[in-house]
């Protein structure tokens, strides 16, 4: 088993950000109310909803004007500002949120790099990271833009946008997804072009620093990226009972595959000394469906669930802590509607919502005990535009 050790200090956005990942809930009694947002291309608008989390059932709220082509967003983890990256016109939307969920648009659109395709915060809500994918013909265009958060408003940090291209490539990297890591200052960067992962920390001030053992090896044109559930926990919960290995999922798109890294972020007895090392664990990497790109990964349980883009599926897995493993689930894949692009599931863990970019709606599901996907009564959500996106809460 790979074991850390020792103890942090968790500030507030950490700590609700941890609390977030490792929930207290458990499967089939759930109460209350969650919250949905989902992006769509075809009206260039982001939409808030409530879900029923003892029913799933799920009711619209208001919506608001995002720009053009919006392809990712994310809720801080203190739950006040919303962001979305809008990939045709290279901004930046910032919206407060309400207490309904709604969202309240703050200023003018940001300028950001050449093609935001992601986006991403660290767990103090401080720092914005936005992925721009740029062009494989040039190898100055990937990028991540860093900004301060203050409230809603961002600030450009000194040095922004950082180059994800080493001196060594010939052409762009194409940055497609990024995360910043749960504990310790990292920030990972799968890049579509070079079928890698970069790995940065950043100061105090935001300020990127590439790792010199970046990039590592991925699958084919990595797409998507997220940690295990209870990664940067050191003291046992009930529901994280023993340390994981801290370990990053990468969706390789072009090989159909999940590539699988434990991520050296905090010291243990594998990693003396929190450097945000890559190294890919045993019999990785496990195989998907056809395009994965994303990963919704259960609250509670070791569930990871991966949407595969282009033969219309979620794959299923239970993970293994210990090893970082993914087994498939019996079944091994739940169906979704055409071209699903990205997930989520409820903090209770009860229900996931797919976005299906082909058929403009999302398909909902009950998760069961044992992990896997059900079609609730009402299995589809219709929607006005193409969905790009969804962050639900």
């Amino acid at each position: 088993m790979r074991m850390k050790s020792g103890w942090v200090l968790l500030s507030a956005g950490v700590l609700l950000a941890a609390l977030n990942g490792c929930s207290t809930a458990t499967n089939n009694n759930g109460s209350g109310t969650g919250f949905m947002w989902v992006a769509t291309e075809g009206d260039q608008q982001v939409t808030s909803f409530t879900i029923n989390l003892s029913s799933g059932a799920v009711s619209q709220g208001s919506a608001a004007a995002t720009g053009a082509t919006p392809a990712a967003m994310v809720l801080t983890p203190d739950g006040k500002s919303f962001f979305v990256a809008n990939s045709g016109d290279n901004t930046v939307s910032a919206y407060s949120v309400g207490s309904d969920g709604s969202l309240t648009a703050q200023g003018s659109p940001t300028a950001v790099g050449q093609l935001p395709v992601a986006i991403a915060v660290d767990p103090s809500s401080k720092f914005l990271f936005v992925a721009n994918q740029g062009t494989i013909a040039s190898n100055a265009s990937g990028s991540v833009s860093v900004f301060a958060i203050q409230g809603a408003a961002l600030s450009p940090v000194p040095g922004s946008p950082f180059l994800t291209e080493t001196p060594s490539d010939v052409t762009g990297t194409g940055p497609a997804a990024l995360i910043a890591s749960p504990a310790g200052n990292f920030l990972y960067v799968a890049n579509q072009f070079t079928n890698s992962v970069s790995i940065f920390s950043y100061d105090s001030a935001g300020f990127l620093t590439q790792n010199l053992a970046s990039p590592v090896p991925a699958g084919t044109n990595p797409s998507g990226l997220a940690f295990s559930r209870c990664a940067g926990i050191t003291t046992a919960t009930t529901n994280c009972p023993t340390a994981d290995g801290n370990d990053l999922f990468v969706a390789d798109s072009g090989s159909n595959s999940i590539t699988v890294l434990a991520a050296c972020i905090q010291t243990s007895i594998s990693c003396s000394s929190a450097d945000g090392t890559l190294t890919p664990v045993s019999g990785s990497p496990f195989g998907a469906g056809t395009a994965p790109v994303a990963f919704m990964i259960h609250p509670a349980l070791n569930y990871v669930y991966a949407v595969d883009s282009k033969s219309n599926q979620v794959s299923e897995y239970k993970y293994s802590s210990a090893t970082g493993a993914l087994s498939p689930l019996s079944p091994a894949t739940a169906s979704t509607g055409a071209n699903p692009f990205s997930g989520g599931i409820t903090s209770d863990g009860n229900w996931a919502f797919v976005t299906n970019n082909g058929g403009s709606n999302l398909s909902a599901y009950s998760v069961g005990t044992a992990g896997k996907l059900s079609p609730p009564a009402t299995a589809s959500v219709a929607l006005s535009g193409q969905p790009s996106a969804v962050v639900i809460r």
